[in-house]
């Protein structure tokens, strides 16, 4: 539960009760929390840590360099669980408030660092393409995570100091304030991550690795007996290899030999939020976010995680007849306030939270989330409800995610790298559009038999269906170069023209050059770059019939069975459902719905 006296986190105590354990913010919530002993004692703890790292020193304020960076420190403090709720332990880190000493330099008229701030993170639809490639091919699979990547990092960066945190003051023997005189790069600093993902890179250059061609973070290794591909997100690297894990496991020593803290775990089930799910020896893959819609609902709405009031919460409030007028409705006021209500920025969190959700979702929540998310800069009284309703909808259906098997593709496959692909089997796309004064676009990118991507955007001002049909092929279509680019380095020969549907006949023949467009001259300038991937036989435009278009759920309100039917299409449901028998299933492993 988060209130403005900080978070408060449930865990079960070992007689099996429910106890609560306030998360304080600030020096005063510790001061005044009933923990404040173990609170204090985590914090110097942490702060000692700090201090141990090579190359951080304390030093007198008054030894500060001009002009160098002071910055504040914020302490993030958390609630460790177990898997079954059992409290694990209190942890708290501290970090340079980056953004705060940035904006007051900014204000000041003063110069600031342009190091680049990107940390380095997969696409998930790169991630998804990586972790479905593994199964269908049979492919081993590892993980490890640098537990102190950025302390590890190296920064060119000169004299940056930090205050000490507000529970662990420290003051010279004179009382002279000290701080500290920072090393290598600290969390909170936004040059920090980009830092870290360069000594990173080097190091797996140094080790061998190459990076694929045209899709960042992603790395290929040959060696003696096997091939080995790697996917980075930030400290936490996904590895996989064609046989055994001999180049993973010599990556990992060489890490383990330059860096502190280095872990790594065999066929791992969790990985940057996902949670993996096999059958069939490993060649179905069934990819979900329970652990974070549950985490959201405890602190959200603990009342849903009782099934019975959820399923009555969902007849009262999750029927169409009144769920459907109430989304389609919200608006913004016509001037925003200058500050929000507490109401509005829980409403804020829980369309946050669902947006996350939506990267391991089958897409059932897309309309509803975007529909939200048009009104997330100051939410309505209405936009409450219907986030929560979404949110006891993601609660109901949080094992539903994707399911990715070699079972898409007849014939057998090659363990190694450089085999043809089987076609639409393996990669296609379909696109969809709606037309009317809220038009939304809807793209699926299908790969191994369940959707990497499925994305609901708003659509541009255009002046028929053709146009906005337009659009929605050619966004598709830039997102199917990407996974084509993502195969080819997995490395699939990727010769012949992926396929992208739609269900517009005007959009297909236009897409397709084909002359008869005198009366679509308007939506001409819409297609020239899709017309142009068709010329160099990179995309295949076909008709889908608008009741098999895998997109069409992702633009426009459809009944439950219609509804059902697309979320289990793009799901991969009926690989998982040939990979488990219903009587081997449970919760855990599979839709609820």
């Amino acid at each position: 539960h988060t209130t403005s006296k900080g978070a408060y986190v449930e865990v079960l105590t070992e007689a099996g009760e429910k106890r609560l354990i306030h998360v304080p913010k600030g020096k005063m919530q510790v001061m005044n929390s009933v923990m404040k002993t173990e609170w204090l004692e985590v914090d110097r703890k942490s702060w000692q840590t700090l201090k141990m790292i090579p190359g951080n020193k304390m030093v007198r304020i008054t030894a500060v360099e001009k002009g160098s960076p002071l910055y504040e420190c914020v302490t993030h403090r958390r609630v460790k669980k177990l898997e079954d709720h059992r409290l694990d332990k209190l942890s708290s880190r501290h970090n340079a408030d980056g953004p705060r000493w940035i904006a007051k330099a900014t204000a000041r008229g003063e110069e600031v660092d342009d190091t680049p701030t990107s940390a380095g993170v997969v696409d998930d639809m790169c991630l998804k393409m990586f972790r479905a490639d593994a199964a269908a091919r049979g492919r081993t699979t590892a993980k490890a995570d640098v537990g102190t990547a950025y302390a590890n990092a190296k920064t060119e960066r000169g004299a940056r100091y930090m205050r000490c945190p507000s529970t662990c003051p420290e003051v010279d023997d004179d009382g002279t304030e000290m701080v500290m005189a920072l090393g290598p790069p600290l969390f909170g600093e936004p040059q920090a991550g980009f830092e870290w993902a360069t000594t990173r890179d080097a190091d797996l250059t140094a080790a061998g690795w190459a990076p694929v061609e045209n899709v960042p973070c992603v790395w290929y290794k040959k060696g003696a007996q096997s091939d080995a591909l790697l996917c980075t997100v930030v400290d936490d690297l996904l590895f996989s290899e064609s046989e055994g894990y001999e180049i993973i496991e010599q990556t990992v020593a060489l890490l383990r030999a330059k860096y502190s803290s280095v872990s790594y775990e065999r066929e791992p089930t969790l990985f940057a939020g996902y949670k993996f799910d096999t059958a069939d020896e490993g060649r179905t893959v069934h990819v979900s976010m329970p652990a974070f819609i549950e985490e959201k609902v405890r602190m959200r709405a603990p009342e849903f995680l009782d099934p019975q009031y959820l399923e009555k919460y969902l007849r009262e409030h999750g029927r169409a007849a009144s769920l459907q007028p109430m989304a389609d409705g919200l608006a913004l006021p016509k001037e925003l306030p200058s500050r929000l209500t507490s109401e509005q920025k829980e409403t804020q969190g829980i369309i946050g939270d669902l947006r996350y959700y939506l990267k391991a979702s089958p897409g059932r929540l897309n309309v509803i989330a975007h529909r939200l998310s048009t009104v997330m800069a100051c939410p309505p009284k209405e936009a409450g409800t219907v986030a929560r309703v979404a949110l006891a909808i993601a609660y109901k259906h949080r094992h539903e995610g994707v399911t990715y098997s070699a079972r898409a593709a007849s014939g057998e496959l090659s363990f190694r790298m450089g085999f043809e692909m089987p076609s639409e089997e393996v990669l296609s796309g379909e696109a969809d559009a709606s037309w009317s004064d809220r038009s939304l676009i809807g793209m699926v990118v299908m790969f191994w038999g369940g959707a990497v991507l499925l994305e609901t955007k708003k659509a541009a001002l255009a002046d028929s269906s053709t146009e906005v049909e337009g659009i929605a092929s050619s966004k598709c279509a830039e997102h199917l170069t990407v996974a084509i680019e993502m195969a080819r380095g997995m490395g699939y020969k990727v010769d012949q023209p992926t396929l992208l549907r739609t269900d517009n006949m005007s959009s297909l023949r236009i897409s397709n050059c084909i002359k008869s467009t005198a009366r679509a001259k308007h939506a001409l300038r819409r297609y020239y770059v899709l017309q142009e991937r068709v010329r160099r036989g990179e995309i295949r435009i076909e008709h889908v019939p608008t009741a098999q278009n895998k997109a069409d759920y992702l633009t426009k309100w459809l009944s439950a069975a219609k509804l059902n039917e697309s979320v289990a299409a793009a799901s991969g449901r009926a690989h998982r459902d040939a990979a488990v028998p219903n009587k081997q299933r449970t919760e855990a492993s599979c839709s609820e719905c």
